[in-house]
């Protein structure tokens, strides 16, 4: 075995490992749940007992950068789950149309603009809290992949960036309008890691946010 090699074991089958040498190794479990929920828009039909085939040290560079993706993102002190459900998504996607499964054509049913507005009012609402791409999705009777993808099409942003920038904006009211430290400010946004936090705020705004609030008083 070397690296760029990915194993795909269907759920339930026996398997059974050894080493004879120090290695490291990326484990992701897809539920059959999740990837039955993730196709079902697409699809059009129960893929709950889809045949994945067994493919043992098989090359597959896409879903070897999405594995690599994921393990990074999930290592971070405030891990992007929006953004992560995303790429677990099309992973499971991917695995399908990789076994022989086929999208049936349809009309792709759309977002609302009632419904984004819907969304933008949901995401306001829990800022401070662990927003999940299966909870939005859910708002509009979806699933995560095709959500996903009306989303970005309806707003032009991933739902992970949308989150990061209504998070940025409360970040920066409470900045200039609260006396709140920046530690708190932190939390009420939805980030556990001051670190995570300041980066997001520099991409957003580009600059710290202590440089933004004394900006705004100087």
């Amino acid at each position: 075995m070397r690296k760029g090699l990915v194993h795909v074991r269907p759920a339930h089958a026996a398997h059974r490992s050894a080493w004879d040498a120090r290695c490291a190794l990326t484990i992701i479990a897809l539920s059959t749940g999740f990837v039955a929920q993730c196709a079902a828009d697409l699809f059009k039909r129960d893929l709950a007992q889809a045949s994945v085939a067994l493919n043992i040290g098989g090359l597959d560079p896409f879903l070897w950068q999405l594995g690599e993706r994921l393990d990074e993102l999930a290592q971070r002190p405030d891990p992007p789950w929006v953004f992560m459900d995303e790429v677990a998504s099309t992973m499971a996607m991917h695995l399908l149309l990789k076994a022989g499964e086929r999208p049936d054509a349809h009309a792709a049913r759309a977002l609302t603009q009632h419904t984004v507005r819907k969304i933008s009012e949901h995401v306001d609402a829990h800022l401070a809290c662990e927003l999940r791409l299966s909870d939005l999705a859910a708002l509009c009777d979806m699933s995560p992949f095709h959500f996903s993808r009306q989303f970005k099409r309806e707003t032009g942003f991933s739902p992970g960036r949308f989150i990061r920038m209504r998070r940025m904006k409360e970040a920066s009211r409470l900045l200039v309008g609260t006396g709140l430290g920046i530690e708190d400010i932190t939390a009420a946004v939805g980030y556990q890691d001051p670190s995570a936090f300041r980066r997001a705020f520099i991409q957003e705004h580009g600059m710290t946010p202590s440089r933004f609030r004394r900006g705004r008083f100087s």
